[in-house]
């Protein structure tokens, strides 16, 4: 495609007997190329969830920002720790999740409102620990889980790298794990169970450094 460019050339041409001037405009249409947009380039944060890491679970977070106002912002969290607690208990909170999701930014990207849809995965091994109405203290339950759900959060830039969020996610979780008596750990049977969970399927403030 091409954009014409008028160019107006003006000739002067002179009467040597009064030396008056006549000017001659001829009009030029001359192609010139449409200028090229400037490609916005990615923007990129790391995070972690500083609520999550007070359950003692190791957590980092990755968002990408594909357009000035959606971004793709996966997390992952894994713990480790088998805590035991006097003979006969087996208290752990041992799992792994990875939540991906795709956020919408009202103001830009890693600024201000934002909704989302995110899902879930994750595997686990945990006892001694009550969960809404999932998890009981007095069983250890081992399995996965897999769900997904909406998002609400609000970002704030407290400087050119560093930002807060707060976030509060709901959906629905399918949980499929084996059930086993936590005062009989060594000798208990287990029970094979599913679960489907409606509640809260995230929540966190992160603390945000934004690399570009």
């Amino acid at each position: 495609m091409e954009h014409r460019e008028s160019i107006v050339i003006i000739d002067t041409i002179i009467d040597n007997s009064n030396h008056l001037g006549d000017n001659v405009m001829i009009k030029v249409n001359m192609p010139t190329p449409l200028k090229k947009e400037k490609k916005r380039s990615l923007s990129w944060a790391i995070k972690t969830n500083l609520l999550y890491a007070a359950t003692l679970t190791p957590n980092l977070g990755l968002e990408v920002g594909v357009s000035p106002k959606m971004s793709l912002n996966i997390t992952g969290g894994y713990n480790p720790w088998n805590r035991e607690g006097k003979k006969g208990d087996n208290d752990k909170w041992v799992h792994w999740m990875v939540q991906p999701e795709l956020r919408y930014w009202f103001c830009e990207t890693t600024n201000g409102h934002f909704i989302g849809i995110h899902g879930i995965a994750t595997k686990y091994n945990i006892g001694g620990h009550k969960l809404f109405n999932i998890f009981d203290k007095d069983y250890r339950y081992e399995g996965w889980g897999v769900g997904a759900g909406f998002t609400y959060g609000y970002s704030w830039l407290i400087s050119k790298r560093w930002a807060i969020e707060a976030f509060l996610g709901v959906g629905i979780v399918h949980l499929d794990f084996d059930k086993t008596d936590n005062r009989d750990w060594c000798c208990g049977e287990s029970q094979h169970s599913t679960k489907t969970f409606f509640g809260p399927t995230k929540i966190g403030i992160s603390l945000i450094y934004n690399i570009k």
